[in-house]
């Protein structure tokens, strides 16, 4: 190769590195290129082709200038990286980890190169062995930023929090502006629930990033979790502005919007958002949700709407709930049910928090139901709930010669309170009896240690819809066309309490009772004990159902009396909603079958009667 081709290359070279520089980069390929044809054989040449065209996400060409480039010049340091990361881009995993394993071999103090093997293995799941090579890459610098960023994304993944926030704020200490640890920061201390420290951290992101719509998204997000909704709303607007297409972020706008009751607003950035991702399930189950609210509601769009959330994410549990509750105040209680099951069954049983003793009154309930079951196991239950004895029966579960003097009671009395004997039908008592002694649907623990069964663990049975649906059109001068809006079971260990007092968010409410009467050891007690005020219209569900020092000085400052009727194997009592309530105090046998059972079915919106 002559002098002149070589002097020529040269030039050609430093011409295009000023361009390069000056981020012409078109520009600068075109003289790489032509410096090439000159010196094929020049190493920086081949690099700076192959770093172009990584850059503009050419891998496959990009490897080939770099595997020349190194061929020629094994010993650069950054020609190996870029090589493993032209790699790491394609996907090929497995190959970037063998050139910078090649990497550090050859040079065992480059920093870099155990920060970029840590890269790919983690990319390729590797987490603990990622951990190792970003720990050694901060050993050998410990000013590099970026590997105590790696660090903390490893243990955000492992769920070490606390070790994440401090290495990002060694990452920030070395490089303040580093905008994207200061984003990190803000999801660490969100998650943390340290909200004004976060929404600190989101806000600097951004002073050094004003184009970050991840961190504008997140800042909205932290925004709303300290009440503040108006700022909130600005954050994902600013959000959409930096990333029109960024779904996320109207998605959470109309989350906000709905919390404001704007329900026709959220609609649309609901909308918004499906139209840029039309596989967004969360989105059509936020919409199905507005569109309820609306005036007139959207009911059909709303089913609609959850179905499609549903038929997207199949796991995504919320969708089946909303349509639980939707068809119910539909009066298609019976499908309605079905949805529920089919929630339960993939809710996969998630575990509530409880303390240690609640704990225990749940594992003992656990133990004595398999030894019912015949299952000879005293591990916890878990998994799909096992539905026994759910099935509907042929015949009427209602017991229908109550009704008359029932609904005449029920007009003629104030406050609004009857008792109904032989409540079920014997069939229907039998198999709801059995389906709640053989179903693990027990999921919730409360405080005073007794079990709860929702429809989204399953008591959501079709015997049960259609207990519900025919005490609507049997007794109709009561329930009118009052929907269904929620039913649960609550069993109880007698050598506990019950619940505490409170009212419910309904306009009726039907209180049953399932257990034999041979397990309750005091005919006079057991039951129910309701109070003949009801809770005042503005107070708000934490008030009238959980702040029992404000109720009981609100009910004595009233000079409200309260009524005792005793338990009673099926009874039931129906009354206003409104009107406070609680467990009575009871003394049942000991044993599985002789724990105290009562189901609760909730019609009408509070305010209605």
């Amino acid at each position: 190769m002559s002098n002149t081709s070589l002097n020529r290359s040269s030039k050609l070279i430093e011409e295009a590195v000023l361009e390069h520089q000056a981020g012409q980069l078109s520009k600068a390929e075109v003289l790489y290129r032509a410096a090439l044809q000159l010196n094929p054989r020049n190493a920086f040449c081949n690099y700076s082709l192959g770093v172009l065209c990584n850059r503009s996400g050419r891998y496959d060409e990009a490897l080939i200038f770099l595997k020349q480039a190194i061929e020629i010049d094994p010993s650069p340091p950054h020609y190996w990286l870029s090589y493993g990361q032209a790699y790491l881009s394609l996907g090929e995993k497995n190959n970037a980890i063998t050139v910078y394993r090649k990497l550090i071999a050859n040079h065992a103090n480059f920093a870099e190169g155990y920060n970029s093997l840590g890269n790919a293995l983690k990319a390729s799941g590797k987490l603990e062995e990622a951990l190792r090579f970003y720990e050694r890459a901060v050993e050998i610098s410990p000013r590099l930023a970026g590997a105590h960023f790696n660090i903390a994304n490893i243990w955000v993944t492992l769920g070490s929090l606390d070790k994440a926030a401090i290495s990002l704020e060694r990452a920030i200490a070395i490089a303040p502006n580093f905008g994207e640890a200061h984003n990190h920061l803000g999801n660490i201390l969100f998650g943390q629930g340290d909200l004004e420290r976060a929404i600190a951290a989101y806000r600097r992101a951004i002073e050094e990033n004003p184009g970050n719509a991840a961190a504008h998204n997140n800042l909205g997000m932290a925004l709303k979790s300290a009440g503040r909704l108006p700022d909130a709303i600005e954050s994902f607007r600013r959000a959409s502005e930096c990333d029109p297409n960024y779904a996320q972020a109207y998605n959470n706008w109309g989350i906000v919007l709905y919390d404001l009751g704007d329900f026709f607003e959220a609609e649309k950035q609901y909308r918004r958002a499906l139209r840029i991702d039309p596989l967004y399930a969360e989105a059509y189950n936020n919409l199905g949700n507005a569109l309820l609210r609306e005036v007139p509601p959207k009911i059909e769009e709303a089913i609609r709407a959850y179905k499609s959330s549903i038929e997207i994410s199949p796991e995504y549990i919320a969708p089946y709930d909303h349509l639980g509750v939707t068809l119910c105040e539909r009066h298609q209680i019976a499908e309605g049910f079905e949805w529920f099951t089919l929630a339960a069954k993939r809710r996969n049983s998630a575990k509530q928090e409880t303390t240690a003793s609640e704990m225990d009154h749940k594992r003992a309930h656990d133990i004595e139901q398999r030894l019912y079951l015949s299952m000879g196991q005293s591990e916890e239950l878990s998994g799909e709930p096992n539905i026994a004895h759910g099935d509907a029966i042929s015949g009427p579960v209602i017991n229908t010669r109550n009704v008359v003097l029932a609904e005449s009671e029920w007009l003629r009395k104030r406050p609004q309170i009857i008792v109904i004997d032989n409540f079920l039908t014997e069939a229907a008592l039998n198999q709801l009896r059995l389906f709640c002694l053989g179903s693990t649907i027990w999921r919730d623990v409360f405080a005073g240690g007794y079990l709860g069964a929702r429809p989204e663990s399953g008591f959501a049975s079709p015997l049960l819809a259609q207990v519900a649906d025919e005490l609507r059109r049997t007794y109709s001068s009561i329930f009118r066309d009052y929907p269904l809006l929620y039913s649960w079971a609550f069993k109880y260990d007698s050598a506990l309490g019950g619940t505490k007092i409170h009212a419910d968010f309904a306009a009726i409410n039907v209180n049953f009772w399932i257990t034999p009467d041979h397990a309750n050891l005091d005919g006079e007690s057991g039951g129910l004990v309701i109070w003949d005020v009801a809770a005042p219209l503005d107070w708000n569900f934490e008030v009238y159902n959980r702040d029992e020092a404000k109720i009981r000085k609100f009910l004595a400052d009233s000079g409200a009396r309260s009524f005792r009727i005793p338990y009673r194997a099926n009874r039931a009592v129906i009354f206003d909603s409104d009107l406070f309530h609680e467990t009575d105090q009871m003394s049942f046998r000991s044993g599985y079958e002789n724990r105290r059972i009562n189901v609760t079915l909730l019609y009408g919106r509070r305010g209605q009667t």
